[in-house]
C-alpha cells in the first residue's frame, strides 16, 4: 500500500533523472508513466505498488533503441489503455459555492477534481459550470471525485464523445446537463454507478443511439431528456437499473417506429414524450406494463392507426394524439381509455361518423377532448363512400380537397 506523498515523491524522482536521458522516446515513456502513476493518485488507487524494476532505473522498462518513427513499449505491468493523463487544455470554469448568486471564475488545466480547484470545500460547493469552449470529447475521469450534493452543466461546448467513467466517483451528483453540444457517441457506462442523480440531460446533441447499459446503476435517476437528437429508434437496454426513472424525453428526434414491450423494464415511468418524431408504426403491445404512466404524448408524427392495448395503462390522465394522420379510432381503444382526463386529438383527418362516436363516449365518460385547433379547419372529414360507417380506410377513400390538417399544426389554438 502506497500513500498519496510516497506517489508523488516518486513521480518527482523520476522526473529528475528524466531530465538527464537524450533519447525524446525515452522522455515520452517516462512522462506517461509519470502521468498514469499521478493520475492513479489523484484517482485515490493506492493498491500497486510500482514494480522494483522501475523503483531502480525507471528506464529500464522501455526499449529507447526504437526506430524514430515507432512509439515507445510499455511493459505488460502498465494498461494498455492507462488513465488519461492530464490534458493541457485549459478551461473556464464557473464554480458555485454557498448559493447561486456566490460564484468565481477559474482556470482549471486538465480533469475537474477537487485538487484542481481552488479552495474547493465540501459544505460549500454547489457545482461547476463549463460553457462554450472547445472540448472534442470528455474522457475517462473528466469529472472526479467530488463528494458533497452538486450539479454539473457543461453546455455548449462542441462536445463529441462521452467515454466510460467520464464521470467518476460522484457519490453525490444531482443533475448533469450537456446540452447543445455536438455529441455523436456516448460509450457504454459513460452515465454509471451515479447513486444521487436525479436529472440527466443530453438534449440539442447529434446521438443516433446508444450502446446496451448506458445509463446503468443510477438508483435515484428520475428525468433524462434526449429531445432534439437523431434517434432512429428506442432501445430499453439503454437503461439498466434506473427504478425510479419517471420521466422520458424523445421529442424532436428521427424514430419511425416503437415495437412491442419496449418499456417492460422500466415500469415506472409516469411522463413519456414523442412528440415530433416521424412514427408511423405503433405495434399493438408498444405501451403494455407502464402501469403508472399518467402522461403519453405522441403528437406531431406520422400515425395512422391507433391500434393500440392501452389495457393496462391504470393511470393514464393525458393522450396527446394531435398532428397525425390519424382517420379512426375503435370503440375497444375508447373503452380501454376510460380512465383518462383529457384525449388531444385535434388536426386528424377524423372521419365524421367516427367523430360522433368519440364525442358520445366522451360525455358518457367525462373526458375532455381537445378536437378543434383552428377555425379554418373542419373538426372531421367525409369518406367517398359509406360515409355512415366507422371503419379502417386509405388516403384514397377521402377526396382529394381534404385539407392536409397536419400542416395546420403549427398554427393551432386549441379549443
Amino acid at each position: 500500500m502506497h500513500d498519496r506523498d510516497e506517489f508523488y515523491a516518486f513521480g518527482e524522482q523520476v522526473a529528475m533523472k528524466m531530465r538527464k536521458l537524450s533519447s525524446p522516446h525515452a522522455k515520452f515513456a517516462v512522462q506517461n508513466a509519470i502521468n498514469s502513476i499521478l493520475f492513479e493518485a489523484e484517482m485515490g488507487r493506492f493498491d500497486n505498488p510500482a514494480p522494483p524494476l522501475f523503483h531502480h532505473n525507471p528506464t529500464a522498462i522501455y526499449n529507447t533503441n526504437l526506430p524514430l518513427n515507432m512509439p515507445p513499449q510499455f511493459p505488460p505491468y502498465f494498461s494498455p489503455s492507462p488513465p488519461i493523463p492530464a490534458s493541457t487544455n485549459c478551461l473556464g470554469v464557473t464554480v458555485y459555492k454557498n448559493n447561486s448568486a456566490n460564484t468565481q471564475e477559474e482556470i482549471v488545466k486538465g480533469c475537474v477534481t477537487p485538487q484542481t480547484i481552488e479552495d474547493y470545500n465540501e459544505d460549500h460547493f454547489l457545482g461547476i459550470r463549463i460553457a462554450k469552449q472547445s472540448i472534442p470529447n470528455l474522457k475517462r475521469g473528466a469529472v472526479a471525485n467530488f463528494k458533497g450534493k452538486f450539479s454539473i452543466t457543461m453546455e455548449g461546448n462542441q462536445i463529441d464523445t462521452i467515454k466510460k467513467e467520464a464521470f467518476f466517483n460522484l457519490p453525490g451528483v444531482r443533475s448533469i446537463s450537456l446540452l447543445s453540444n455536438k455529441i455523436k457517441w456516448v460509450e457504454s457506462g459513460a452515465f454509471s454507478n451515479l447513486e444521487s442523480l436525479l436529472y440527466l440531460n443530453l438534449e440539442k446533441n447529434s446521438i443516433e443511439s446508444f450502446p446496451p447499459s448506458t445509463f446503468s446503476n443510477l438508483p435515484k435517476l428520475e428525468r433524462v431528456d434526449l429531445s432534439s437528437n437523431r434517434l432512429r429508434f428506442f432501445k430499453q437496454e439503454w437503461f439498466s437499473g434506473t427504478p425510479q426513472l419517471k420521466v422520458l424525453e424523445i421529442a424532436h428526434n428521427e424514430i419511425f417506429e416503437i415495437r412491442d414491450d419496449s418499456f417492460s423494464t422500466i415500469t415506472s415511468l409516469k411522463n413519456l414524450n414523442f412528440y415530433g418524431n416521424r412514427i408511423e408504426n405503433l405495434y399493438p403491445s408498444a405501451f403494455v406494463g407502464l402501469k403508472e404512466l399518467d402522461l403519453l404524448n405522441l403528437g406531431n408524427n406520422d400515425i395512422k392507426d391507433i391500434n393500440l392495448d392501452f389495457s393496462s395503462l391504470k393511470k393514464l390522465l393525458l393522450l396527446q394524439l394531435e398532428g397525425n394522420n390519424i382517420n379512426y379510432i375503435s370503440e375497444k381503444v375508447l373503452e380501454d381509455l376510460r380512465v383518462l382526463s383529457t384525449l388531444s386529438i385535434y388536426a386528424n383527418p377524423i372521419q365524421c361518423s367516427c367523430f360522433d362516436i368519440l364525442m358520445k363516449w366522451s360525455v358518457r365518460n367525462r373526458i375532455h377532448v381537445r378536437s378543434q385547433c383552428n377555425q379554418q379547419l373542419p373538426v372531421c372529414v367525409d369518406a367517398k363512400s359509406n360515409f355512415a360507417k366507422c371503419i379502417p380506410r386509405d388516403d384514397d377513400d377521402f377526396y382529394k380537397t381534404t385539407p392536409n390538417f397536419k400542416s395546420y399544426l403549427h398554427m393551432c389554438r386549441i379549443y
